[in-house]
């Protein structure tokens, strides 16, 4: 079972305040800062709710107890390869960095995820020979 993923559907109020907070980098970010503001961002701006829940259900049992969203999860993981971080820091990133909420549809007090959910979903991925095309399995 999956827990729904809808990207951008932020309370208002956290979408004001995420915007401008983005173009500060983020302590302990190795990405460099643009104009445009984090690379993070402009992934988000550009690309939008790139992963759909609905690619993955074919790797999710349908009873049990609800699995992070997916979606979130597979931009989750993008994100920290392109930033070069391990499991936890992706985590505390999700969990503490505006501009990953924002990318990943998070409210500001979101409580984010815990670090093994990534490993977990890579190897679904595997499992489900869908790590290429970021698609269930046919």
């Amino acid at each position: 079972m999956m827990r729904a993923w809808s990207s951008r559907e932020l309370p208002p109020c956290c979408a004001r305040k995420i915007r401008p907070s983005c173009l500060k980098r983020p302590a302990g970010s190795r990405v460099p800062l643009s104009p445009g503001g984090t690379l993070c961002l402009r992934i988000a701006d550009a690309l939008g709710p790139v992963y759909q829940d609905s690619q993955f259900m074919a790797l999710f049992p349908r009873r049990g107890q609800p699995a992070e969203a997916p979606g979130r999860l597979a931009l989750a993981v993008v994100l920290q390869f392109i930033e070069n971080l391990s499991d936890r820091e992706a985590a505390d990133a999700a969990r503490g960095r505006i501009d990953w909420k924002y990318a990943l549809g998070l409210a500001l007090t979101d409580p984010g995820f815990d670090h093994t959910v990534l490993s977990e979903f890579r190897t679904r991925l595997i499992t489900g020979k869908a790590e290429l095309s970021g698609a269930s399995a046919k």
